[in-house]
């Protein structure tokens, strides 16, 4: 598997795709709720270039949820190895072969271990292999378990209290963000469904009374006022996105 960097994230065809359509079907209806005219939706393309970084920094976050829920599992893993006695490079092998069975052999830590286990045959050293793990991964605690082994594997330590050690902290915290998002869920549904009220009354006002909306879509006056309510719509829902938004 080649080495991935996680700073950066490359779509597949389908979830190009996928975004691609998405806003499309965005832009279509807005320039139709907003401004009743085609002209709009071409006006409006160049916000697919905000929306598809969006999109691609919401995708790299997950990859690196997941990656870290996958590092945590690994850990644990060379927590019970390394306590049965088992060497740093041993564990690491070891863990390799138990991680690429089944469903897991195509997660994001196995495609990293086979990586390392395969430098680790060409004779590069096991801190180096794991040091180049953690900077393309670029997460802290990531990269503070590296450290603390590598200090532990030069100047002395216990290799089994380290990793149970960093177990703990990391669990806690992937606890702690876990709770934030069952706490926050709720919240976010009422974005959800605010979010959509001011589509669902412009949708309900063309259908019940075409010709008092007609005059928004027809004077300049109107389109003025068209035009600042989809800006403060826009601000509104960004600021919501960004407020119910949890980093890992």
């Amino acid at each position: 598997m080649m080495r991935m960097d996680y700073g950066k994230y490359r779509l597949t065809v389908m979830q190009w795709l996928l975004i691609t359509g998405v806003y499309i079907g965005f832009d279509f209806l807005i320039a139709e709720l907003f401004y009743h005219s085609v002209i709009a939706v071409f006006i409006l393309l160049p916000g697919y270039v905000f929306f598809w970084k969006i999109a691609v920094q919401w995708l790299k976050k997950r990859r690196l949820r997941q990656l870290k829920m996958e590092f945590r599992e690994w850990m644990m893993l060379m927590y019970s190895m390394i306590a049965a006695g088992a060497s740093v490079e041993t564990a690491i092998k070891d863990s390799y072969k138990d991680m690429s069975g089944g469903d897991n052999q195509k997660n994001y830590m196995t495609g990293e271990l086979d990586v390392m286990v395969k430098k680790m045959a060409m004779n590069v050293p096991v801190m180096t292999c794991m040091e180049d793990f953690a900077k393309r991964a670029g997460d802290e605690d990531i990269y503070d378990f590296y450290e603390v082994m590598n200090i532990a594997r030069h100047q002395g330590g216990s290799m089994r209290k380290i990793i149970r050690a960093s177990i703990d902290r990391i669990s806690e915290k992937i606890e702690m963000e876990c709770e934030i998002a069952v706490i926050i869920s709720g919240k976010k549904h009422e974005f959800l469904i605010m979010t959509c009220i001011p589509v669902g009354m412009i949708i309900y006002m063309r259908l019940s009374s075409p010709e008092l909306m007609k005059i928004l879509y027809t004077c300049t006056a109107g389109r003025v006022i068209m035009t600042a309510g989809l800006m403060m719509y826009g601000i509104a829902v960004f600021w919501g996105i960004h407020i119910t938004k949890i980093d890992i």
